[in-house]
């Protein structure tokens, strides 16, 4: 009999559930209609009742593997917790660390990703003006995605290799839970401009799909679009019906698609599970759609989006199984009950529940900062005009932020010895790889070790100094294209490229050695990432790549050897001591500075202008820190100080020899003699400097801080510098102008020249900041000064003097009246011929 004779009845007798007869009967009822006109009703009757039940019992299989991955995932979660806690209650410290080494886990698994394309990365990554490269090959590697020979090829080779990456990266999420069909037919993900598809509304949107080709020939290939529910193609109405429900998801930013009320979104193996219906017939359709719905953005863009957004997905499922905000759910109750269920008495009972209450909370910021959540504004508008100025305080102020990049090489220097690499070794490859000549160093390096993050536009560098990404794109490229042309970002991508190469060539080397025989720190760095002797043993077996007949064990060379797992865990390795080494932040600091205050609100917005430029300080803190009580054992005793000490000292001496560097380079860029280094006054800045304590270092030895304000306003953030030169000089000089005031009648000129010179984007860059304070700075506060200028100079003179140094450029002298700058003053020997400027 057929499914549709008898459904109703037997759902009413009881044979097919509710919930069953809802799943099928849109099915059946679908396939009926596709196929009764070629069929008749009786034949299409008994073909749906067919697909109907096998498409049932694909859905039923598939949920029994997800419930299995997660039983499977959240058991592994609680023995590894449990075996790391001992015999009290789960630990917070080891709960949340679980977490933070699952983004570890993603950066690992995207860079795998992005070395599989890193051809397709050098060609077209954005340049200083923030636009993609070689846009024609671009053109022709789109083409020859959608399976056009162009005659070109290379761009034939990086199609080919982003059909291998989003292969890889398929295979892995399916093998993680999730079930995206293989389509030979994929060409691209589509990225999508929600208010451009909300305000163009429906009908504009799905008449562009089907008639805005040529002649009026619809964008879409119809002949490559199935129905994942039937297997066939789409029929007029069952297309009308998914492009309606299409269009509302990405118009209601997804709410369309939620239940209100519900208990998360969901598991996330399924929210890829549409096999990305919308075909295109070719590249010339999906760049139309791009431009008009599409928000102008580029093939480039729409790979890496779908990297980052793989790689994600994919970490998350393979730590927390196919659901991973139910895993969190799970895993935040297992916290509290196993407190609870020890009935501590007292004191110590209600600390303990406080902490675990504590740890759930924590748990669930870098969850939502892990997924992003954290960072969805609650006013989006709101939020982008904090957006754009933050943006501009970094284009204005952080010209000059290369120059403070001494302590890296404390703490380059520090993780090496830490980890029983080679220090020396890691700062010589640094130096060669800087060398312009070495470019085919650093590409090997991007490939197989650490991928450039200004290619992918990851911005380590802006994460370093600021706290948080650039929401608006224009402002952003603004931005990011200073710290590049500062120089910051090449330091940041070459200083971590060369420790992670290092560390590779020392993992190579050591293979001659059984585990037992390793280093005691080397051996406990790879124990960290789960590296044990068993694992040892198979990376000593493994033959190695050859680069300039030197012999080397990459993470890919690992992975083509069939060792997966292996090459993860060692690519999470690299990434995560390169964060030590170079400081960038790690989850926990960015949900530190993100999770506070949400996004989009005034308070929220506040508080996140003040962490600006706080980044730095507050990784060494949350890193450096948190690595040095755990070499004390997390206690307080005798031995657990000792341990401490012995690595927090070595830390503190190498990071304050890199500040003296850097505060002697900030003295000599603004035009003055390097300080002398026999007082107390000079190491403590140096301390600061380098040791990652920031804004105090500028207290140690004056009461202003680097941008012109006090303790107050350098807490508040250098925003509040600019709302004081801003709004403040506004509401005095109309006073002034309302009291006719003389003496204050000009005032107006000092503070419009204050603004000028200090928040103009790419003033400060450091390596022209002298030569333009020379010349338009002194025209400037010239006339902003007038008769009263040469005692604004003497002022600036007697500071000087008071940190023990002279200026060799001096205001008001222009070109002509610099010197070379006396470095005998270092040693407090100012040279005879390094008079005072004659004021």
């Amino acid at each position: 009999m057929a499914l549709g004779t008898c459904l109703t009845d037997l759902h009413a007798r009881g044979a097919i559930s509710d919930a069953r007869f809802e799943q099928l009967r849109p099915v059946y009822e679908d396939l009926v209609r596709q196929y009764e006109g070629r069929y008749g009703r009786a034949a299409a009757e008994s073909m749906a009742t067919e697909k109907a039940l096998q498409w049932a019992e694909g859905e039923a299989m598939e949920r029994k593997r997800q419930v299995l991955l997660q039983a499977n995932k959240q058991g592994e979660w609680l023995a590894d917790v449990r075996r790391q806690s001992g015999d009290g209650p789960l630990s917070r410290r080891v709960a949340e660390d679980k977490i933070v080494d699952m983004d570890n886990h993603r950066r690992a698994i995207r860079q795998q990703a992005l070395g599989m394309m890193d051809g397709l990365l050098a060609k077209h990554r954005r340049n200083l003006a923030g636009r993609v490269r070689a846009p024609e090959e671009l053109a022709d590697t789109l083409a020859e995605v959608f399976g056009r020979d162009t005659g070109n090829l290379n761009a034939r080779e990086l199609a080919d290799a982003w059909r291998q990456t989003s292969e890889w990266l398929r295979s892995r999420f399916n093998a993680a839970g999730g079930r995206i069909a293989k389509l030979d037919s994929w060409n691209l993900p589509q990225t999508h401009d929600m208010w451009a598809i909300r305000d163009g509304g429906f009908d504009a949107w799905r008449d562009f799909l089907l008639h805005g080709g040529p002649e009026g020939h619809g964008l879409l290939d119809r002949s490559r679009m199935v129905d994942r529910d039937t297997g066939e193609l789409f029929t007029d109405a069952k297309l009308e019906t998914v492009l309606r429900d299409t269009w509302e998801a990405i118009a209601t930013d997804g709410w369309s698609r939620n239940n209100p009320g519900a208990v998360g979104k969901g598991a996330m193996a399924n929210r890829r599970a549409d096999p990305r219906f919308l075909h295109f017939d070719g590249p010339e359709a999906w760049t139309a759609y791009a431009q008009r719905f599409g928000g102008g953005g580029t093939p480039f863009d729409a790979m890496l989006s779908h990297v980052e957004g793989m790689s994600r997905d994919i970490a998350a499922m393979e730590r927390m199984g196919p659901n991973p905000s139910a895993t969190l759910l799970w895993q935040k109750d297992w916290l509290k009950k196993s407190t609870e269920q020890k009935l501590l008495p007292g004191k110590a009972g209600k600390r303990a529940s406080d902490e675990a209450s504590a740890g759930m909370d924590t748990m669930q910021k870098l969850f939502d900062e892990y997924t992003g959540a954290n960072n969805r504004p609650v006013r989006r508008r709101l939020a982008l005009g904090f957006s754009i100025f933050r943006a501009q305080q970094v284009a204005a102020k952080l010209g000059g932020a290369t120059l403070a990049i001494g302590g890296d090489y404390g703490t380059m220097f520090h993780t090496s010895r830490f980890n029983k690499i080679p220090a020396t070794k890691v700062m010589a490859r640094y130096v060669s790889m800087l060398n312009p000549a070495n470019a085919a160093d650093r590409a090997q390096a991007a490939r197989h070790v650490l991928m450039a993050d200004q290619w992918a536009e990851g911005h380590a560098a802006m994460w370093r100094t600021t706290g948080e990404e650039i929401a608006h794109e224009g402002m952003r490229r603004l931005s990011s294209g200073v710290l590049r042309v500062s120089g910051l970002s090449a330091h940041t991508d070459i200083a971590r490229q060369a420790f992670g190469m290092e560390l590779v060539s020392h993992l190579t080397h050591m293979r001659e050695r059984s585990f037992d025989n390793l280093d005691n720190g080397f051996r406990r760095m790879l124990q960290r990432y789960g590296i044990g002797e068993t694992h040892w043993e198979r990376l000593r077996g493994m033959q190695p790549e050859s680069y300039k007949g030197t012999d080397w064990l990459y993470p890919e060379t690992v992975a083509n050897a069939g060792e997966q797992d292996l090459a993860d865990n060692l690519m999470r390795m690299i990434v995560t001591e390169a964060d030590y080494a170079v400081p960038v932040p790690d989850l926990r600091t960015r949900a530190a500075i993100n999770s506070g205050m949400r996004k989009g609100t005034w308070i929220g917005e506040i508080v996140r202008s003040g962490f600006l430029f706080k980044g730095f300080p507050l990784t060494m803190l949350n890193m450096h820190g948190r690595r040095m009580l755990d070499e004390g054992g997390g206690g307080i005793g005798g031995l657990a100080a000792a341990a401490a000490w012995r690595f927090g000292m070595p830390l503190l001496a190498m990071t304050t020899v890199g500040g003296a560097l850097s505060v002697q380079a900030k003295e000599v860029a603004k035009g003055r003699d390097p300080m002398p280094m026999n007082t107390l006054k000079f190491w403590g800045a140096a301390l600061a400097q380098g040791g990652g304590l920031g804004i105090v270092g500028d207290f140690l030895y004056s009461m202003q801080d680097r941008f012109g304000g006090g303790i107050a306003r350098s807490l508040a953030g250098p925003g509040a510098q600019t709302l004081d030169n801003t709004v403040g000089s506004l509401v005095r000089n109309t006073t002034a102008a309302l009291d006719d005031d003389p003496e204050t009648k000009t005032q107006w000129k000092k503070d419009a020249a204050r603004l000028l010179l200090s928040e103009t984007p790419g003033i400060s860059l450091w390596y022209a900041r002298l030569v333009l304070e020379r010349s338009f700075g002194d025209m400037v506060t010239q006339w902003a000064y007038g008769d009263d200028v040469e005692a604004h100079y003497r002022r600036l003179d007697q500071s000087a003097e008071d940190r023990g140094t002279q200026y060799f450029a001096p205001p008001g002298g222009g070109l002509g009246d610099m010197r070379a700058p006396d470095w005998s003053n270092t040693l407090g020997q100012q040279s005879a011929t390094a008079e005072p400027a004659p004021y």
